[in-house]
C-alpha cells in the first residue's frame, strides 16, 4: 500500500479515533448537523441542550501539515459560534505521529509571535496516532473557545492591570483582539464552495480498502490527500482522479475537460441542474467497489484490459455529451429571451447528415451487434436482418431526433478510441465500454427490452414491440448491467430533473451505507430520512428498481439493493434483489 506506514492510513486513523469516542459514550456523525456539507470527518456528541458536548475532528493523514489547516481551523472555531455554544465544542486535528506540522501561526508578523505554537496558543488540539492506534492527546490538548477567551482574558488581566484605575484599558484591547479573530478566520480562510462536496465519504473510505483493483493504490494516493487535505471541492477532485487515471491507462494525457465547462454553464443556466459530472466519478467508485467483489469471487475474469480499463471509460464518459442533448433547449431560450423570437418545435442541431450517415453508421452496427448475445433470437436470415435494422433505426432515431447522450457518447468513445491506440484494446476495452453507454439510459434501455410506454415515432414502436432485450445478464454483458445498476442508484448530491420529485429527493437525502459481500450476495446499502414527503421520490424509486429486477439479471451472484431509515437504523420495505432474471417474455 502507498504511504510511509503499511498500517496507518486515513481509514483506520479514522476508526481508532470513532473507537475512542464510542468508548466515552459519545453518538458519531461525519457531518456537524448545522452545517452538513462542511469537511470535517467526526462530529462527536454527548448529552443534550445546554449540557451538550460536541468535538469537531479533522483527519489528516499525510506526511506533511502545511499552514492552510490552521486557516481552516480557526475558521470552524467563529463559524460553529453561530450556533454553538464556545463552552460546548473543542475542535481537534488528528495526524499520523511520524507527520511534520507547521507550527507557526499563518498571521505571525512580530518575533514573538513567530515563536508561539498555532495549535498551544488558540485551544486546537493536535492529536498524533501511532500504527497501534494509540492516541497521543497531550502533544496539544484540545480547550474550548470558551475557555481559551477566559484564559486569554486570565492573562491580559495579571499582565496589564497592575495598579491601573481604569481597567478598560486592559479590557478593550483585549475585546479588540478578539473582534479582529474573527474577522481574520473569515477573511484568511482559503473558501471551499462547500455547496459542492457531494461526494459521498463513506464511498471514499470504502475505497481505501479495494483488493484486488489495478488503480488502487493511485485512487488510495487521490482519496487519501483529497479527504486530509479538504482543500478541494468535488469538481477539482473529480478532475485529478479522472486525469491521473486517463494518463496511465487509456494513454491520455488529460480527462477531456469540455463536460467540466459545459456543466458550469447548465448550473448556471438551469439552477436545479442534474449533476452529470461529479456523478460520473461516483458511479465510476461504486461500479469499482462491486468489480473488486466480482474478481475476488471469480464471478468475472481480468483480461487484456477488461474489466477494469473498459470500467473506466465507461463511467467516466458515459455522460459526457449530455450538454449535446440539452443543446435544443438552451438554444431556444436564448432565442426567446435575447432575441424575442419564440418558435415551433426547433431542431437548431442537424445530427442526421453532419454525423449519423456520414460518420457515425458504421459505429452503430458495432453497438447492435455487439449486444446480440443479450438479444432474443439471432440476426440471421431474412427476419433476423429486418430485426437487425429496426434496432439500428431505432438508435439512428434517439440520435438524430432526441440527442440521447449516451448514443452520442458512446459514438464518442468509439471514434476517439478507434483509431490504434496502444493503451486500450478495442475488443475488450473500447467496445464493451461503447455498448455499455450506449444504453444506460432508461429510455433506450427499457424501450429495447419492450417497456411499453408513450410514443408516436414508428421506429420506437417497431423496437417495442419486437423487445430484443429480454434480460440484459451480468455475465453475458458485465458492463453495461453494471453501468445501469450503479448509475440509478447513485442519487446523493443531485437535484432531480422534475421539479415535482426535487424536494421529496432533498428530504430523502440519500447516502451510502455500506457496500459489501455476504453469502453470494453483494449488499447495497443507502440511507434515507424517511419523512411523509421524502417517500414521494422513494416510491418512484421503487418504481425504477422493480423495473431493473425485472430487466438485469445475474446467474451465479444476487445484488442486494436496500434502503435503511437514517433515524431508526432499520431497514425499510425498499429492498430489491437482482439475481436470474425471469424467463417468461409475457413479464413485457
Amino acid at each position: 500500500m502507498p504511504g510511509v506506514s503499511n498500517t496507518l492510513n486515513y481509514s483506520n486513523m479514522l476508526s481508532y479515533l470513532r473507537g475512542e469516542f464510542v468508548g466515552q459514550g459519545y453518538a458519531i456523525s461525519n457531518v456537524c448537523e448545522e452545517y452538513p456539507s462542511l469537511p470535517i470527518d467526526l462530529f462527536c456528541t454527548k448529552g443534550k441542550a445546554k449540557s451538550q458536548e460536541c468535538w469537531v475532528v479533522l483527519v489528516a493523514a499525510v506526511q506533511h501539515i502545511p499552514e492552510d489547516f490552521q486557516k481552516r481551523l480557526f475558521f470552524y472555531q467563529y463559524l460553529l459560534s453561530l450556533h454553538y455554544k464556545p463552552s460546548q465544542y473543542k475542535i481537534v486535528l488528528a495526524v499520523p505521529e511520524y507527520a511534520t506540522v507547521e507550527t507557526t501561526p499563518f498571521y505571525a508578523e512580530e518575533d514573538e509571535e513567530k515563536n508561539q505554537n498555532f495549535y498551544e496558543v488558540n485551544g486546537f488540539g493536535l492529536w498524533k496516532i501511532n500504527d497501534k492506534g494509540d492516541i497521543d492527546k497531550d502533544t496539544c490538548p484540545a480547550i474550548s473557545l470558551r475557555n481559551k477567551i477566559d484564559r486569554d482574558f486570565q492573562d491580559i488581566i495579571v499582565r496589564e492591570d497592575n495598579g491601573m484605575s481604569n481597567k478598560g484599558q486592559a479590557i478593550l484591547p483585549f475585546v479588540d483582539k478578539y473582534v479582529h479573530d474573527s474577522v481574520l478566520a473569515i477573511a484568511k480562510y482559503y473558501q471551499i464552495k462547500f455547496d459542492e462536496r457531494n461526494v459521498d465519504q463513506t464511498l471514499l473510505e470504502l475505497c481505501l480498502d479495494l483488493k484486488s483493483v489495478p488503480y488502487r493504490d493511485l485512487l488510495f494516493d487521490s482519496i487519501t490527500n483529497h479527504l486530509s487535505m479538504k482543500n478541494k471541492n468535488d469538481f477539482d477532485f473529480c478532475t485529478e482522479v479522472f486525469n491521473v487515471l486517463w494518463n496511465k491507462y487509456l494513454g491520455e494525457e488529460i480527462y477531456p475537460e469540455e463536460h467540466r465547462r459545459f456543466e458550469t454553464f447548465l448550473v448556471e443556466l438551469y439552477p436545479k441542474y442534474r449533476d452529470h459530472y461529479i456523478h460520473q466519478l461516483q458511479v465510476f467508485l461504486v461500479g469499482v467497489l462491486i468489480l473488486d467483489i466480482l474478481i475476488a469471487n471469480k464471478v468475472l475474469a481480468p483480461v487484456n484490459g477488461f474489466p477494469f480499463t473498459s470500467w473506466l471509460l465507461a463511467a467516466s464518459f458515459h455522460d459526457f455529451a449530455y450538454p449535446i442533448e440539452k443543446y435544443d433547449d438552451f438554444v431556444s431560450r436564448y432565442f426567446k429571451t435575447c432575441l424575442g423570437l419564440v418558435g415551433g418545435n426547433w431542431k437548431f442541431l442537424g445530427l442526421k447528415d453532419d454525423y449519423t450517415e456520414l460518420s457515425f453508421s458504421s459505429e452503430v452496427e458495432h453497438i447492435v451487434a455487439a449486444l446480440a448475445n443479450c438479444f432474443v433470437g439471432s440476426f440471421d436470415g431474412e427476419t433476423g436482418v429486418n430485426n437487425f435494422n429496426i434496432v439500428r433505426q431505432f438508435f439512428y432515431h434517439e440520435i438524430t431526433r432526441e440527442k440521447n447522450h449516451g448514443l452520442i457518447s458512446s459514438l464518442g468513445i468509439l471514434k476517439r478510441f478507434r483509431k490504434g491506440n496502444a493503451s486500450v484494446d478495442f475488443s475488450t476495452v473500447v467496445l464493451p465500454a461503447a455498448v455499455a453507454t450506449a444504453i444506460h439510459d432508461l429510455s433506450i434501455c427499457e424501450t429495447i427490452h419492450g417497456v411499453k410506454k408513450d410514443a408516436t415515432s414508428e421506429c420506437v414502436l417497431r423496437v417495442q414491440e419486437l423487445a430484443p432485450l429480454h434480460s440484459l445478464n451480468l455475465q453475458k454483458q458485465p458492463l453495461a448491467f453494471l453501468l445501469i445498476l450503479c448509475d440509478n442508484i447513485q442519487d446523493w448530491g443531485r437535484h432531480f430533473k422534475d421539479e415535482e420529485f426535487e424536494q421529496p429527493l432533498k428530504e430523502a437525502n440519500i447516502r451510502l451505507k455500506g457496500l459489501f459481500f455476504d453469502s453470494g450476495k453483494i449488499y447495497i446499502q443507502l440511507y434515507f430520512s424517511d419523512t411523509r414527503e421524502s417517500r414521494k421520490f422513494m416510491n418512484y424509486k421503487e418504481g425504477v428498481l422493480s423495473g431493473l429486477e425485472k430487466m438485469l439479471g445475474a446467474s451465479n451472484i444476487e445484488f442486494v439493493i436496500e434502503y435503511w431509515d437514517r433515524e431508526t437504523d432499520q431497514k425499510t420495505s425498499y429492498t430489491f434483489a437482482i439475481s436470474n432474471s425471469k424467463q417468461d417474455s409475457s413479464v413485457h
